[in-house]
C-alpha cells in the first residue's frame, strides 16, 4: 500500500532541537527552508523515533557512516525545500538511479553493520538518543544543510518517517512499500578535502522489521528472520515487559536457561476450522550445539494481538530437539498473516517470526529458518 501522504526528501537548514519523553519518544528537530527563510517564526519539525512502541523489543537498529560515499549524494537535490519522490509502490516504476531510498536495494548500507540500541541508558555516547543529537547538534553548530527523508505530515509543516518503511508486520504493514525509507544525511564542511563537502548518513530501522522484502509492496519474505534476530543470532534479545493483556510469566530461578530458543515452525491455517476441527501448532526448537538440554518451563508465545499461549510445561528438549504445540484457541494464528512472539520464563522476547496470508494455506506448515 505504501506511504499515505507524500514521500520524499526535504533540503533544509537546522535550527534547534527537542525530546519529547513520553511512552513513544521521538527527537524533534526544528529546521527551516528556502519558503521559510532564516529566522521563521514557525519553522518546521522532523520527528525522529528513537524507541519502537512494539511490545518486547523497544530497540532500533542504528547505521552511522560519517564518510558517506555514494551515487546518491551527487543526485539528491539541492535546492531548500520538500522534494517529492513518487515510489514504485504508487507509480509502478523503481526509483533506482534517482534519489529515493531503499535500504535492500542501493548498496547505501551493510546490515550486518547495525546495532540494536536502546533509547536511554547512563552513561555518554552509549544509546540512540546521545548518537542522534550528537550529530544533528553538531549540524546546527556548523550551519550545515540536512537532508531528511521520510514522508511530509498531512499539513506539511514537517515529516517522520525517518527509519525504514519496509518489512513492517500488522498493524504497521500498511505502510510497507519499496524505494520510499527513511534516514537523514547532514553536509559537513571536510577541511582535508580543501573545502569540500564529506556527507555524514544516519539509517534506522526497528528492530521487529524484517529486512527481507518482496517488491514491489516491501512486505516481509516468508520465514524470513527480523533485524533483532539478524544482528544478534547467539544472544538473548531485548528484555522487555510482557505485552500486551493477560498474566506475564514470573521470573523463575531455572538451570540451563539457554540463551535462545527458536520458533521454527507453525501451522496458521489447519485443515477443517482452526482450534475447532483441528487445533493451530507452533514448534520451537532448541538450537544449542552444546551437550546440554532444557526443560520448558513457564514459555508462552503471543500473536499480532499479544493474545498469550502457554507452551506446555515438562517437556526436555536436547540440543537440536524441536517441541511442537496446540496453541491455544484464545490466542489465534490469523490465517492473514501474523507475528508470532516467543517470550521465556523471565518476560525475555528471544524470537519474533511473521507470516504472510499467502504463507497460510490450509493445511501447510510454514517453516521458518
Amino acid at each position: 500500500m505504501g506511504l499515505s501522504e507524500p514521500y520524499g526528501v526535504w533540503a533544509c537548514k537546522p535550527l534547534r532541537l527537542d525530546l519529547d519523553d513520553d511512552s513513544n519518544p521521538h527527537i524533534h528537530l526544528y529546521y527551516t527552508d528556502a519558503a521559510k527563510g532564516d529566522n521563521p517564526s514557525r519553522p518546521y519539525r522532523v520527528s525522529i523515533n528513537v524507541r519502537s512502541a512494539s511490545a518486547g523489543e523497544k530497540r532500533l537498529a542504528y547505521w552511522s557512516n560519517p564518510n558517506f560515499i555514494h551515487p546518491l549524494t551527487s543526485r539528491v537535490p539541492q535546492d531548500l525545500k520538500f522534494h517529492e519522490i513518487p515510489s514504485p509502490s504508487v507509480s509502478g516504476t523503481a526509483s533506482a538511479g534517482g534519489f529515493a531510498l531503499d535500504y535492500l536495494r542501493d548498496n547505501i548500507l551493510t546490515l550486518s553493520e547495525g546495532k540494536l540500541l536502546e533509547y536511554q541508558v547512563p552513561g555518554d555516547d552509549n544509546d540512540l538518543v546521545d548518537h542522534i543529537w550528537g550529530i544533528l547538534k553538531q549540524a546546527i553548530a556548523d550551519n550545515s544543510k540536512v537532508y531528511l527523508w521520510g514522508e511530509q505530515f498531512d499539513d506539511k509543516t514537517g515529516i517522520h518517517q525517518i527509519h525504514m518503511n519496509q518489512g513492517n508486520l500488522a498493524p504497521y504493514n500498511r505502510e510497507n512499500g519499496t524505494w520510499q525509507d527513511g534516514g537523514f544525511m547532514v553536509q559537513n564542511k571536510d577541511p582535508s578535502a580543501g573545502g569540500g563537502r564529506a556527507w555524514h548518513a544516519v539509517f534506522l530501522a526497528f528492530g521487529v522489521q524484517v529486512p527481507d522484502t518482496t517488491y514491489p509492496d516491501g512486505e516481509p519474505a516468508a520465514g524470513a528472520k527480523n533485524l533483532s534476530r539478524l544482528l544478534e543470532p547467539n544472544g538473548p534479545a531485548h528484555p522487555g515487559p510482557g505485552p500486551g493483556p493477560g498474566p506475564v510469566p514470573e521470573p523463575l530461578p531455572l538451570p540451563n536457561l539457554p540463551h535462545r530458543l527458536e520458533i521454527v515452525a507453525c501451522l496458521a491455517n489447519p485443515v477443517g476450522r482452526d482450534g475447532i476441527d483441528n487445533p493451530e501448532i507452533v514448534t520451537v526448537q532448541n538450537p544449542s550445539t552444546a551437550a546440554e538440554s532444557i526443560v520448558l518451563r513457564g514459555w508462552s508465545i503471543t500473536n499480532k494481538f499479544n493474545d498469550r499461549s502457554l507452551v506446555p510445561d515438562g517437556v526436555v528438549l536436547g540440543p537440536g530437539e524441536p517441541c511442537s504445540f496446540a496453541v491455544s484457541p484464545l490466542c489465534p494464528l490469523s490465517n492473514k498473516g501474523s507475528s508470532i512472539t516467543l517470550w521465556s520464563p523471565n518476560g525475555h522476547a528471544v524470537d519474533i517470526v511473521s507470516y504472510k496470508s499467502g504463507d497460510a494455506q490450509s493445511g501447510k506448515v510454514i517453516k521458518f529458518e
